[in-house]
């Protein structure tokens, strides 16, 4: 018998071996980054807030808010770029890698090099639109400059970041993000010990940025040298192909936009710069918490576009998103339930009296924890595997309804208005199309992926629950950050063995049998 197809074999066998390996390596980046920016967020709140006051803190925020709509001015090509350098890897040559990425980088110079030139134009009306008081009109119309600025770096960064991301490399992007975050809260802490205001924290943001910048470009000469940038490889062509895919992406930025980073506009104009700031404590709590299981998802994207390319392997990657799907339900469930019970004494140890957003916030917000626990595998896959059309629909449905039950509930009930317009749209929209189109295209039902992997791991939180509403009670009285965090390991070790047991009683949840979808329902793009 021949040797070949036997080495054949053993390359097929060591390729698997180095993909999961580097996926395991990414899901600990990942949470490496979670812990830092866990961390900076702890660590920075209550300084920039006792140095500028919760009025220029929200200030601030409604700033971040803008400059995430900058962000969009990529036009979706971020995620494409990951995307299309996966695939090129999967079934391309290093030329038309090198040719579609030197385009790509063209276009992200020449968006930043427009955001600089939009910023100093627009950035005076910013202190007449929020009506900033005049003894802050400079330092937030300074601030506004340095967070254009920050976008273009950005821009730059996302371009880099994303190329690493194609090639397996979220190791390397998130370590990268971990530095620039070090860096940025070290400046961060000088700069306002020595006068700043957040003209002073919208400098050092950007420090950190062009750090992470330059950190991923290095990783990037080193680790990815099959990719040659140059103008004389710039080709209008490279990007015929991706454009479809990315303005689809662009508009689900867009959308996700509205839906997660609006309210801060609309508290802004409805309430005032010091609602927002409590609001985008509970809130930016809640979100770093969702980051807990989106880890995971996030490192499986190359495998979930490479996938396409493979029509040979659709029973592997069935298997492989319900596995996803059942292991970010049961990381969220006791994160949401310790956050249900300690996140309100969390908040007013760590910011102060007043700070909290409110019970009806956080129980809104923790509801859509939840259903992001649901749904992030499912736009993982989608995204990965070039089927978003759908999911673009929704978002847009899901967008518009979300501003408008916004606009109207916050008249009426503040901040929990604005928290159950998100709930509400996102139940009505996207909620349905993460449950149907994934399912189908990997020939399952939406029943059986709730059977074996999301019914199990809610209901196992009900001792934990239990455990976690006795120590609220008891730790009521004087909360301590070290009281409070204790509680939550109760919680989460009680959750722990609740899973065990189950599992030891044969409660497994194994993944269905059932034929496997057509190979076009995951090669179609």
């Amino acid at each position: 018998m021949s040797i070949v197809p036997a080495a054949w074999v053993s390359a097929a066998r060591t390729a698997v071996v180095l993909a999961r390996r580097r996926e395991a390596q990414a899901v600990l980046a990942a949470y490496g980054h979670l812990v830092s920016s866990a961390a900076v967020f702890v660590f920075l709140t209550p300084i920039i807030l006792d140095a500028v006051g919760a009025a220029a803190y929200g200030y601030w925020v409604i700033l971040n808010a803008l400059g995430g709509y900058l962000l969009l001015s990529d036009l979706g090509l971020s995620t494409a770029v990951a995307r299309y350098t996966a695939v090129h890897r999967a079934t391309g040559t290093a030329d038309s890698l090198s040719a579609f990425l030197s385009t790509a980088a063209a276009v992200f110079a020449g968006t930043a090099a427009v955001i600089l030139a939009a910023t100093v134009l627009a950035a005076p009306l910013v202190v007449r639109v929020f009506d900033v008081p005049a003894p802050l009109q400079m330092e937030v119309t300074a601030a506004a400059l340095m967070t254009g600025a920050n976008v273009a770096a950005l821009l730059l960064t996302l371009f880099v970041a994303n190329v690493n991301y194609g090639h397996n490399r979220l190791d390397a992007s998130k370590g990268a993000t971990v530095l620039g975050q070090a860096v940025m809260a070290a400046a961060t802490v000088w700069l306002l010990r020595h006068g700043a205001g957040i003209d002073g924290v919208a400098a050092a943001t950007l420090a950190g940025t062009l750090t992470t910048l330059a950190a991923n470009a290095m990783c990037l000469r080193a680790g990815c040298r099959d990719v040659v940038f140059s103008a004389a490889r710039i080709e209008k062509a490279a990007l015929a192909g991706v454009w479809r895919y990315s303005l689809r992406t662009l508009v689900l930025a867009v959308a996700n936009r509205i839906v997660n980073y609006t309210d801060a506009i609309v508290i802004g104009v409805a309430l005032g710069a010091a609602a927002v700031a409590k609001y985008e404590l509970t809130f930016r709590l809640c979100f770093l918490a969702t980051y807990l299981f989106a880890s995971v998802s996030m490192a499986l994207f190359p495998r979930f576009a490479s996938a396409t390319c493979d029509a040979g392997h659709e029973g592997r990657t069935r298997a492989t998103y319900l596995r996803v799907v059942r292991l970010s339900v049961l990381i969220a469930v006791p994160v949401g339930i310790s956050l249900a019970a300690f996140a309100g004494p969390f908040v007013t140890v760590w910011a102060g009296p007043g700070m909290f957003a409110g019970g009806s916030v956080l129980a809104v917000l923790l509801a859509m924890h939840v259903l992001h626990a649901i749904g992030t595998p499912a736009v993982t896959f989608l995204q990965g595997a070039g089927r978003n059309h759908g999911l673009m629909y929704a978002e847009m449905a899901n967008a518009v309804l979300n501003l408008a039950l916004s606009l109207v509930l916050v008249r009426s009930f503040g901040l929990a208005g604005v928290a159950a317009g998100t709930l509400v749209a996102h139940l009505a929209t996207s909620f349905w199309v993460l449950q149907l189109v994934p399912a189908r295209m990997l020939g399952l039902s939406p029943i059986a992926v709730w059977r074996h992997a999301i019914a199990a791991p809610l209901a196992l939180g009900v001792p934990a629950a239990l455990v976690a509403a006795a120590l609220a009670i008891q730790r009521a009285a004087a909360p301590t950050l070290v009281s409070l965090a204790t509680a939550s390991a109760v919680v989460g070790g009680t959750y722990l063995l609740t899973y065990l047991a189950y599992v030891a009683i044969g409660g497994r949840g194994a993944a269905p049998v059932t034929a496997g979808a057509p190979a076009s329902a995951l090669s179609q793009t």
